[in-house]
């Protein structure tokens, strides 16, 4: 269901979805060809394709909510003198002639400070079950912004005002770690150029130096940082579901092994590489990473056109799950976990089809439930994933009518 803007209502379009968002590369040629591997850019020629994110950011007002360097940085640029002094809180004057001198102005953490940037950034989050921030990058005509790097996130690039020129290259580390060493980078050629205009998305996958310029005039984007889930960081969540039933794997290595890095246990390690291949363990090591991503993400705030009754839900009732939802399965072999955020459901094998229903992504109501249940119990079923707010209507304004004895009896 599309996404829609706060108070009004309107629909946001390109960034009601990823699929909409790089439309018209599918989503399966972006997973099977690009994703991990190389650079993306999508044109389209649209210039108004983002107007719902810039009529939700003034710039200089941002500025002035920055009480902190951090939340603003200047970077980059000709390296002329100064303009500020970052001893003193941000300045949005001094920051202003620091952009006309050729610095690249950036505000950090944008999700915090716009709902419709934050909602850009829920959607992302859902599709690509991780945290995501977005950084803002103002950068004055024909200066340069940062120098050859590489990110150790996937970024999409979304432009907004004015044209920037990247140079992207194959990548010299291969999907690097957030912890891990920077490696100098020596890029070789010219890379590949991609001219962004207002309204066209690049992707850029970790690992892969880049560089941009702004063009005749000047450049406004936002870059979207996506913190995926790595294969190690599942492996680190199994190593502490494993250990959390072996006491042996929590002694203390002796100093002596670490001081020499000799004389290791090698049966002990042995045990504990063959504990990691249990299936149970792996389930919860994803429950483990399903829980870190969901707690303490917000919920944010629903369009005021869509604060009508939720409920009683009747049979025919269709509810979708909502737009600010982040929700991960953890399927067991007595029960199905539905996690999201502010809420965890569990349900029995006969009502597995409620994670079916969710995963299809597709609006659906009780009649489609497993019909080993009652159609109230059904009800209430949908019922309570209502009232917690992981489920809503599926329209807005849709008005749900207390059910019928007939329609409660079955």
């Amino acid at each position: 269901m599309p996404q829609r803007s706060a108070l009004d209502g309107k629909p946001l379009g390109p960034l009601d979805s990823f699929g909409a968002l790089i439309a018209p590369v599918p989503e399966a040629t972006f997973f099977s060809t690009y994703y991990e591997s190389e650079a993306l850019h999508v044109p389209h020629d649209d210039p108004t394709r983002y107007a719902a994110l810039l009529e939700a950011i003034d710039v200089e007002d941002l500025i002035h909510q920055c009480k902190t360097w951090g939340e603003v940085s200047l970077a980059g640029g000709e390296r002329g003198r100064m303009a500020c002094d970052l001893a003193a809180p941000p300045n949005p004057e001094h920051i202003g002639l620091a952009f006309q001198q050729g610095f690249t102005v950036v505000l950090n953490d944008l999700q915090t400070k716009t709902l419709q940037v934050a909602r850009l950034c829920r959607m992302l989050e859902a599709r690509f079950f991780c945290r995501a921030n977005v950084n803002l990058y103002l950068t004055r005509r024909g200066i340069p912004g940062l120098d050859v790097h590489y990110d150790d996130d996937d970024v999409l690039v979304l432009q907004l005002r004015g044209e920037k020129i990247w140079r992207t290259w194959p990548s010299e580390q291969r999907l690097p770690m957030g912890d891990s060493p920077y490696q100098n980078i020596d890029v070789q050629g010219p890379g590949a150029r991609h001219v962004l205009k207002p309204g066209d998305v690049l992707y850029v996958p970790r690992g892969a130096p880049h560089q941009a310029v702004a063009g005749q005039t000047d450049s406004l984007h936002l870059t979207v940082s996506l913190n995926v889930l790595r294969y190690a960081h599942l492996l680190r969540e199994l190593v502490l579901v494993v250990a959390d039933k072996t006491p042996d794997l929590r002694k203390a290595i002796a100093p002596d092994v670490l001081r020499s890095g000799q004389g290791w246990p090698e049966d002990m390690i042995s045990r504990f590489l063959a504990a990691l291949g249990q299936d149970s363990d792996i389930v919860a090591a994803i429950g483990r990473a399903q829980t870190r991503l969901l707690t303490g993400a917000p919920r944010l705030p629903r369009p005021w056109s869509d604060l009508e009754a939720q409920g009683p839900v009747r049979a025919d009732t269709y509810v979708r799950v909502a737009d600010d939802q982040i929700w991960g399965l953890t399927p067991t072999a007595d029960l199905t976990i539905i996690r999201g955020l502010g809420a965890q459901f569990e349900f029995p094998p006969q009502l597995s089809d409620v994670a079916g229903h969710l995963e299809r992504g597709k609006p659906f109501n009780a009649l489609g439930l497993s019909a080993d249940l009652t159609i109230r119990r059904r009800q209430e079923i949908i019922q309570t994933l209502l009232d917690s707010g992981f489920l809503i209507l599926d329209r807005p304004g849709q008005v749900a009518e207390r059910p019928s004895n007939a329609q409660a009896s079955d």
